[in-house]
């Protein structure tokens, strides 16, 4: 299996550990997907820069539902900005919009932070950052960073199958992010 970075390599590691036991849970790395439009499997690419591929893709984590969530790995240089926040909710989004019987959450996480205006376009889109930002740059190091993934990735495959519907509205996935990956007092 080829990465593009360290990071991605280690989210998919973190993300395979965490749901080995999981039993009917798959992990996969840079998948093309395919959508339900119109109950024929068609494809959808995208092109251009950034890439969108996905760099983690879980796949059922329940028996009854076909809950997917789509990571997002960005290893830059300096924080990212928010286009690459917005361009991966558009993907959330439009697999959302053609889905059949399925749920899709995303999550964008950058070694280095993120910056202004990211926030925004997380809320809007439901897309889960780590690390946060709150309009303060804070400067995480990278072994934070893979703590917090791994702190979500925890909770998310405790909690999805009870709160899906729930965290699909609004804004509510973003918050679940946010506050798993800040308060530690938080229960996983």
């Amino acid at each position: 299996m080829r990465f593009r970075n360290k990071l991605e390599k280690d989210c998919f590691l973190i993300a395979k550990k965490i749901v080995a036991s999981s039993g009917s849970v798959e992990i996969k790395h840079n998948e093309k997907l395919s959508t339900d439009w119109l109950h024929k499997r068609s494809q959808i690419t995208f092109s251009g820069l950034p890439s969108k591929e996905v760099d983690v893709l879980s796949l059922n984590l329940s028996d009854s539902s076909n809950i997917y969530l789509l990571v997002s790995c960005k290893n830059f240089k300096s924080r990212c900005p928010p286009t690459h926040v917005q361009e991966w909710g558009n993907v959330v989004d439009i697999f959302n919009q053609n889905a059949i019987d399925k749920t899709y959450f995303g999550v964008v996480i950058s070694s280095k932070g993120f910056t202004s205006g990211c926030e925004t376009w997380a809320t809007q889109n439901n897309l889960g950052i780590i690390p946060p930002y709150k309009g303060e740059v804070i400067r995480w190091t990278y072994d934070i960073v893979l703590k917090m993934f791994e702190r979500m990735i925890t909770a998310y495959t405790k909690i999805i199958n009870k709160r899906w519907k729930q965290l699909k509205r609004n804004s509510d996935f973003y918050w679940f992010v946010y506050k798993l990956v800040t308060d530690l007092e938080y229960e996983v």
